[in-house]
């Protein structure tokens, strides 16, 4: 089952800080499966890009796509190295502090990675670009995209966290999960999304993936 919302989100607040967050090892390398990308009649430009879903961050480079399952963190983990050139040191999240969680997080200036054991990744995007590389959802929502393509692209109010009137977190590509509740909408079945963070009618963050149903 996937971490909840609200673990995921103090990925972000909490990573780097000192004494919350202890040195850990790196884990070991996965394996990201390779497929040729679409053809066509005419030769395409050459692309460099990274798409994000619910279940998948896809890598088009070098004329093929790289998919790689969330569920496989090391793997997740593996892609941003590679896009980044290098591996941050890993730091553990104590939550609350004083608790640690073996949740291990990998910092670079445009995105937090957090994987533990064996088990999958979630991330929180901050920029449109990784060290260059454009990313952005299936639907086309990137780090910096308005709030009006964002409601063109279907989302839901998930909070309004200033308390004025207007949500400033929205779940993108949700999906229901049989067999749980969700937590924050009573009576419906649990959910998973992609959460959009949005300060000033713009998207500040993306965090993969999120769900409404999830306890620490």
């Amino acid at each position: 089952m996937r971490r909840s919302l609200m673990f995921v989100m103090a990925i972000s607040l909490t990573v780097g800080l000192a004494g919350c967050v202890n040195t850990a090892a790196t884990p070991p390398g996965g394996t990201i499966a390779s497929t040729p990308p679409p053809t066509s009649s005419s030769t395409p430009t050459p692309v460099e890009r990274m798409t994000i879903g619910l279940d998948s961050v896809s890598y088009e480079h070098d004329g093929r796509v790289d998919v790689i399952a969330l569920d496989d963190g090391a793997s997740v983990l593996a892609l941003f190295e590679s896009i980044n050139g290098f591996l941050p040191t890993g730091t553990e999240i104590e939550y609350p502090p004083g608790y640690p969680t073996g949740l291990f997080t990998y910092r670079w200036s445009e995105v937090i990675v957090a994987v533990s054991d064996q088990g999958p990744a979630d991330f929180v995007i901050l920029s449109p670009t990784i060290n260059g590389v454009p990313i952005q959802t299936t639907e086309g929502i990137a780090v910096g995209s308005s709030r009006s393509e964002v409601v063109a692209a279907g989302v839901r109010d998930y909070m309004d966290e200033d308390d004025d009137g207007v949500a400033d977190h929205l779940a993108l590509g949700s999906r229901e999960v049989p067999g749980t509740r969700s937590l924050d909408r009573d009576g419906f079945v649990g959910a998973e999304f992609l959460l959009l963070v949005i300060y000033g009618d713009t998207v500040e963050r993306i965090i993969v993936p999120a769900n409404d149903f999830s306890d620490l």
